[in-house]
């Protein structure tokens, strides 16, 4: 059976928040072998790779998300994340610059911050449990993150279930 984008990302989204990740990514990969400036498919396979502790594979993808459809703040809010995650703070700054020039406000920012310090504290929690390192360990051996290309896009997309044509 065929999916069409639609159909694929809303069962790569179903697959992510589930914890498949492998099957996730697959899906978000087949997406943009169709289609390489899906603004959702970008964003949510750089999510999964935040997730799976490969922040830096994951900026391209932001920024084609962002290339796409600048205006979505959630997109800029990921970029944002990544960069510090990085140490990158003067890229982050001026994506945060940028940002704004698109529309995020400082309202946005603030949820922004609420989130990075909730996360931290989060992640402080399991490391005292043993559970953040094991788990990105686990994640990012059934990941495949290839390096970006050199034109600074997303790295190619791996096949996965067919898409029906659009």
């Amino acid at each position: 059976m065929e999916l069409t984008i639609e159909q694929a990302l809303d069962q790569g989204i179903a697959a992510h928040k589930e914890g498949r990740f492998e099957y996730a990514e697959r899906l978000y990969r087949e997406i943009l072998l169709a289609k390489p400036t899906h603004p959702d498919a970008n964003h949510n396979l750089g999510l999964l790779a935040v997730s799976v502790g490969k922040p830096a594979e994951a900026l391209p993808l932001f920024r084609q998300a962002l290339a796409a459809n600048p205006k979505v703040s959630q997109f800029w809010l990921s970029l944002i994340d990544g960069l510090s995650r990085l140490g990158h703070l003067d890229e982050a700054m001026q994506a945060v610059t940028d940002a704004k020039q698109n529309g995020l406000t400082t309202q946005d920012l603030h949820i922004f911050d609420e989130q990075l310090k909730r996360s931290s504290s989060e992640d402080k929690a399991k490391v005292k449990s043993g559970l953040t390192l094991s788990e990105k360990r686990k994640r990012a051996a059934r990941c495949h993150f290839p390096p970006p290309n050199k034109q600074g896009g997303p790295p190619p997309p791996r096949p996965a279930p067919a898409l029906a044509p659009t």
